[in-house]
């Protein structure tokens, strides 16, 4: 398993709650750019603009560590043919999927991540 995604496993299974640093981080995984402009207020500050992956077209970074349904777009992305699952009980999430390890987050959407990201892992990419 390579660094980059061990930190990010690391940083997923630490996690309490929703976070958008990670959720730009495991976008860049899967093919999200990002470019600085100024901003078209006049002030003179720059702003981040994403994009989609292989596009120039801008986007907004999905909400993978709050969103379940952009964790399930996350798994499809990383693993279209994946079987798998999600279940949520006393307060966290467990996720999986190919077969391979349970996975527990603090949410479902958490644990779907921590999922597609190790199975990416697994795949060597």
């Amino acid at each position: 398993m390579n660094v980059e995604i061990r930190k990010l496993i690391d940083r997923l299974q630490a996690l309490q709650g929703p976070d958008r640093n990670l959720d730009t981080d495991i976008a860049k995984l899967v093919g999200w750019t990002s470019r600085s402009e100024l901003s078209s207020d006049g002030s003179g500050r720059t702003r981040t603009v994403w994009m989609l992956p292989t596009t120039s077209v801008p986007g907004r970074v999905p909400a993978y560590t709050e969103n379940i349904h952009d964790a399930y777009q996350l798994a499809q992305i990383i693993s279209p043919s994946n079987v798998g699952g999600v279940s949520w009980e006393d307060g966290e999430g467990h996720a999986r999927l190919e077969g391979g390890h349970y996975w527990r987050g603090a949410t479902p959407a958490i644990a779907l991540c921590l999922a597609a990201i190790a199975t990416r892992a697994d795949a060597g990419s």
